[in-house]
């Protein structure tokens, strides 16, 4: 049920009234990002991905740029996951100064995946692991904040 429902209102935008009203399709989206069942998250990721196509400019950073936000300081993996697949649509089409915060809200991601994987290392009792871990943390997290 939840995934026909995340399948269908990707293709909602005409009847919502249009493109102008496109972010009203967000909201339960959101919801949708959050679920457990990650077949239903990645279709609710694919809607939001569509539907941010159709948005206007001006609602990206008004309606989808903080929809981003919440996923990405989730409690949860779930909408944590969920952002990873919007960054890329979502961060061309914003100014430079929103870009910046969303590098840094990807940081955010990042050390959440870090801090899982690291411990996944001690599990595996692979010293060699862990600091090929931290050394791509640095890496990475020096390429998010200072992009090329």
């Amino acid at each position: 049920m939840l995934l026909a429902l995340a399948e269908e209102l990707g293709g909602f935008v005409e009847f919502v009234g249009g493109k102008n009203f496109a972010y009203t399709i967000l909201q339960p989206l959101e919801g949708l990002c959050n679920v457990e069942e990650t077949v239903v998250r990645e279709k609710a990721v694919e809607s939001v991905i569509k539907e941010a196509e159709e948005l206007p400019d001006e609602h990206v950073e008004q309606y989808l740029v903080p929809l981003l936000k919440r996923l990405s300081t989730g409690d949860w993996f779930s909408p944590r996951t969920s952002a990873c697949g919007i960054y890329a649509h979502t961060y061309p089409r914003t100014s430079p100064a929103v870009q910046a915060e969303l590098r840094a809200y990807a940081c955010l991601i990042f050390y959440f995946i870090r801090n899982y994987l690291i411990l996944f290392s001690y599990v595996k009792k692979k010293k060699v692991c862990t600091q090929d871990f931290a050394q791509m943390t640095h890496q990475w997290s020096a390429a998010l904040l200072h992009p090329i």
